[in-house]
């Protein structure tokens, strides 16, 4: 079935998620996308967008030149960015970022398959406080992709690439370990879009966490 469709997806952090620093920790993000168009351009069309208060610190990952995933994240005022293989619309892509502090590496993986990593910076140049957990949007602004998204989830640690590929093969409880998944107990966020109930506008946190994400605009 189909994911919720969301103009703009948004959270408002809470004390339990990971992300008192952005700079000094590693992190994982995942979801499951569609889309339904791909622009490309200035606006870019988000996937999903994870901003600090002042922008100096982010992990964005969005559609570039029509139909190259990125994935930017940002510590100082050096971008690292990592870009995967042509993505095309109509087609479910298992897509995931993952920030490794301490080898200062950004990956991004398509359907479990490492596609680049780029080295980065761990240095922080301002405030890291997390300010905006968005889908289908930058947290500042309101410009959107036209998409499907599925189960979106964040952990606090840097997934194992056969972590990565477990969660991309299967469809499973991420709060519980499977097979070569190991880190459900590092699962601070898990937006699952199925267990939405009719036309709420709200999106339970299967993470245990209450993190609950609130749909904008038109879905």
């Amino acid at each position: 079935a189909d994911g919720v469709s969301p103009t703009r997806l948004q959270g408002e952090p809470s004390s339990s998620l990971p992300f008192g620093d952005l700079a000094t920790q590693s992190i994982t993000v995942a979801t499951w996308v569609k889309f339904n168009a791909l622009a490309g351009g200035f606006q870019r069309d988000r996937v999903f967008s994870i901003r600090a208060g002042d922008q100096n610190n982010w992990i964005e990952l969005y559609v570039e030149n029509a139909n190259t995933i990125r994935a930017s994240c940002k510590r100082t005022t050096t971008v690292s960015s990592a870009d995967s293989s042509p993505v095309s619309t109509g087609v479910w892509y298992h897509v995931a970022v993952v920030w490794d502090h301490s080898a200062t590496t950004l990956t991004v993986y398509v359907n479990g398959a490492n596609a680049t990593t780029a080295t980065g910076s761990s240095s922080n140049s301002g405030s890291p406080a997390i300010t905006g957990i968005c889908l289908a949007a930058r947290s500042q602004n309101n410009c959107h992709q036209s998409g499907f998204f599925q189960d979106f989830g964040i952990w606090d640690k840097a997934l194992a690439a056969n972590e990565v590929a477990e969660i991309a093969s299967a469809a499973f409880d991420l709060g519980a370990n499977s097979g070569n998944y190991a880190s459900s107990a590092n699962l601070k966020l898990w937006w699952s879009m199925q267990k939405r109930t009719g036309n709420a506008v709200a999106i339970v946190d299967s993470s245990g966490n209450f993190n609950i994400g609130s749909l904008l605009g038109t879905y």
